[in-house]
């Protein structure tokens, strides 16, 4: 079996319900603080979006793992997070999971 093959049985099992998972698929935004900025195109950005798929029992807790993230990868999440139910990149596991985290940096002057 190739691994493409393998790749979207996950997905259809899942779509069709023989695949449970207590979990749903989630990406957050969340606007905030980069702790330590560093030049972006010559530019320092001391702000940033960043974003994370989770797979996680409801939206308060994929929150909490946004939030407990976020310090060590360098971000302080101070303003509006937003969640949105999206399809999954990655098969659900036995726990949550948090993967595929990013930045959009700007300035706020």
């Amino acid at each position: 079996m190739s691994d493409d093959k393998a790749d979207s049985d996950w997905r259809l099992k899942l779509r069709y319900g023989s695949l449970k998972t207590p979990f749903i698929h989630l990406t957050l935004i969340g606007d905030g603080r980069i702790i330590h900025p560093m030049p972006v195109n010559g530019e320092v950005c001391s702000r940033a979006f960043m974003r994370m798929k989770v797979w996680a029992e409801d939206h308060e807790a994929a929150q909490a793992i946004f939030l407990s993230t976020a310090p060590d990868v360098g971000f302080e999440a101070d303003g509006q997070i937003y969640i949105y139910e999206t399809e999954p990149d990655i098969p659900p596991r036995n726990t949550p999971v948090a993967y595929d985290i990013g930045f959009n940096p700007y300035n706020d002057d």
